[in-house]
């Protein structure tokens, strides 16, 4: 309960002692490393979750964890690598997809971010999400007029979502066309 209420710090002790107990538990190890990632306590978040894999414990949510620990302590390339494999474990859950592309665009790797988007995409050709990313990317090396044709298919996937008219809008201003951006943006509201 205090977990769900975000009362991390709280609810630390309380798994730590369990974990004590039933060292072997997924859900145990899962619950405690949840809050020390939630409380950037990441090594022993880390530990926590490379130790359920070595027990034998291999799921893309234990991976997705155990890559936001890794980013948390600095560790870039063990997060792609657990990132990378949560996307074979779950080819289906666009989340992975996301945190690794988010990956690649804060440290610049725009290619890498290209070629996870193109497996996600194979897996979830309708992904609002990420084609929307895909289109993130585009405009990221001012590719303005793919970026514009993600955003507008991104929005067609999901018209209820403002996301990718908010994209389409910014890369429109990129560009110079201010008008057009006002009416994309006026239209949405």
């Amino acid at each position: 309960m205090l977990a769900q209420h975000n009362h991390f710090e709280q609810a630390t002790p309380l798994f730590e002692a369990v974990q004590t107990k039933f060292p072997a538990s997924y859900d145990a190890g899962f619950n405690l490393a949840v809050c020390y990632v939630e409380t950037k306590q990441y090594s022993k978040a880390i530990a926590v979750l490379s130790g359920l894999k070595a027990g034998g414990h291999v799921t893309a949510e234990l991976d997705n964890l155990l890559a936001e620990a890794y980013k948390g302590a600095g560790q870039v390339q063990p997060a792609i690598d657990a990132l990378r494999e949560a996307t074979q474990l779950a080819p289906g859950d666009e989340n992975n997809y996301i945190d690794l592309v988010a990956l690649c665009i804060d440290h610049d790797a725009f290619d890498l971010g290209f070629e996870v988007l193109g497996v996600g995409l194979h897996y979830l050709p309708q992904s609002d999400r990420l084609i929307f990313e895909r289109g993130i990317l585009h405009a990221m090396r001012s590719e303005f007029d793919l970026a514009d044709r993600d955003f507008q298919l991104a929005s067609q996937f999901a018209p209820e979502k403002d996301l990718s008219y908010a994209g389409l809008g910014i890369s429109y201003m990129q560009t110079g066309n201010v008008t057009e951006a006002v009416r994309t943006l006026r239209d949405r509201v």
